[in-house]
């Protein structure tokens, strides 16, 4: 599966933006004989078989994948998809049309089709995978950020990680995210029931979160045509006596991207003045 936020990136600096969304991707792709079978699912009728690839089959992804980048890999220069979500991007309107044009031939002669009401084509800015991208820049998108403002305080465990979850899922707009998110981490542990004991070093994680990502934060995307400059620190979380906490987040704002970490599970005496060594490739 490609990184999102390597995709993400790839598109910041395009001029034109087009979307497709194919229509109920996976129910696209035909099921072999043999692997119709293996889907067989019991029902007071009788046996009943999957002729295509249904959502919830362990490796449709992975196979649905594997599909798209064949499909699109004449077009990989200016064409991507993470899953059945398709991205065409250009640097200037006159090729913009030609590689939308190749790109649906390519999908029609894979027999895959595209949900009209779903796509977005020529865009300067659009919205792609829970970002908002374009205009050399790359943001969380309105909805979900709309979505951690009014998420109301969690009472469980499975709550906590749902919250984490999402707004975890734009931790490089936040500097420190881990060391801001480290009393709700806490939070999940196996040291603590299901019923989370709300304290207020959550309260602040938790607020601090929601205005960290509301206060509209706006990552410039990389010109990977220019040098990158690599800066290393060590500092760690005490959150809890004799404990340190695991700290890795990244930052890209306007000129610079910023990384920081801090092994988990260490103490201060592993090595000489309490700092652990960590060595970046």
């Amino acid at each position: 599966m490609p990184r999102v936020d390597d995709l993400v990136d790839s598109l910041g600096h395009a001029r034109f933006l087009t979307t497709l969304d194919l229509t109920k991707g996976y129910w696209q792709v035909p099921l072999t004989p043999e692997s119709r079978e293996k889907t067989a699912f019991a029902t007071p009728e009788g046996l009943y078989q999957y002729t295509r690839l249904p959502f919830g089959l362990h490796g449709a992804p992975a196979t649905f994948q594997r599909l798209m980048n064949q499909v699109l890999a004449p077009h990989k220069r200016y064409a991507a998809a993470f899953l059945d979500d398709v991205v065409i991007q250009s640097s200037d309107w006159a090729s913009h049309l030609p590689q939308v044009q190749a790109v649906l031939d390519s999908l029609r002669e894979a027999g895959l089709t595209a949900n009209p009401k779903k796509c977005r084509l020529a865009f300067s800015e659009t919205n792609y995978l829970g970002y908002t991208i374009g205009r050399g820049l790359v943001k969380p998108q309105d909805a979900k950020v709309r979505a951690i403002h009014d998420w109301p305080r969690p009472f469980t465990k499975k709550q906590v990680r749902s919250f984490l979850g999402l707004a975890g899922y734009y931790r490089r707009f936040i500097e420190g995210f881990a060391t801001i998110a480290a009393p709700l981490t806490e939070l999940t542990t196996k040291r603590h029931s299901r019923m989370v004991k709300w304290n207020p070093a959550a309260e602040e994680a938790f607020v601090g979160l929601k205005r960290a990502l509301c206060s509209s934060p706006v990552l410039v995307a990389p010109d990977f045509s220019r040098e990158f400059i690599v800066q290393t620190d060590n500092f760690s979380v005490i959150h809890r006596s004799g404990k340190r906490h695991g700290n890795a987040d990244a930052l890209s704002r306007r000129d610079a991207l910023f990384a920081s970490f801090v092994p988990t599970g260490t103490s201060d005496s592993d090595t000489p003045g309490g700092k652990d060594h960590v060595t970046m490739v």
